[in-house]
């Protein structure tokens, strides 16, 4: 009898891990403590594949990883919503998902070396990105790069230092309806061999050209 007691809390434990990284397929990230829980990278990591993660409003310092497919979607004014990060505020690689409604600040950290971008997509990434604001005061915006071909539309890239979008590689995709603000540099940067699908946006304040394209592109 004591054996038999003794196991069931483990059994317990047991059944609430793989009922978490299996089952469960909605999580709630609330800063305040309010939700499943209080970190964006905690849920990330948590979440089963294919998962779907709301996020409430507040102040979320991490840099994220996005490797597997996951719908990540902010509640409410994605103005509230904000990610702040020194460098990236999230990479994105894996193959499928989908990111809505937060605001990304890049380049917190005074000393954060130029350059960087606030939001990555790399590798052969299909993510759709909709309905978010970039801000990066340190370098490039949003960068996509290696063999991405993501959906980025209706964003607000704005309060940039470099470039705004950045596509490299062998990139493609489409960048469609969003709202650019640039800086000292190109609101849209198209490099190497990319190949990207670049229409009805919104330039403003760009002291260089509003769509660079240069290389093999």
């Amino acid at each position: 009898v004591v054996l038999v007691l003794m196991a069931l809390p483990v059994a317990v434990v047991a059944g609430c891990i793989y009922y978490l990284r299996h089952i469960k397929s909605d999580w709630v990230v609330d800063a305040r403590g309010n939700g499943d829980v209080k970190s964006l990278a905690q849920a990330m990591t948590s979440a089963r594949t294919g998962a779907t993660i709301h996020v409430r409003p507040g102040r979320y310092e991490e840099s994220l990883v996005m490797a597997r497919p996951l719908t990540i979607q902010g509640i409410g004014d994605a103005a509230e919503i904000i990610v702040a990060a020194p460098g990236p505020c999230v990479t994105i690689t894996a193959g499928t998902g989908a990111i809505s409604g937060l605001t990304f600040i890049g380049g917190t950290d005074s000393d954060h070396s130029p350059g960087g971008a606030c939001v990555e997509i790399a590798g052969a990434s299909t993510v759709s990105l909709t309905g978010t604001v970039i801000r990066n005061a340190a370098g490039t915006g949003l960068r996509i790069g290696e063999d991405a071909a993501p959906v980025v539309r209706g964003n607000r890239i704005e309060q940039i230092s470099g470039p705004a979008i950045v596509i490299q590689d062998r990139a493609t995709g489409t960048i469609t309806a969003n709202a650019i603000t640039a800086g000292g540099a190109p609101g849209v940067l198209i490099r190497d061999a990319a190949a990207p699908l670049v229409t009805e946006n919104r330039i403003d304040s760009a002291i260089q050209a509003g769509i660079l394209v240069t290389g093999e592109s």
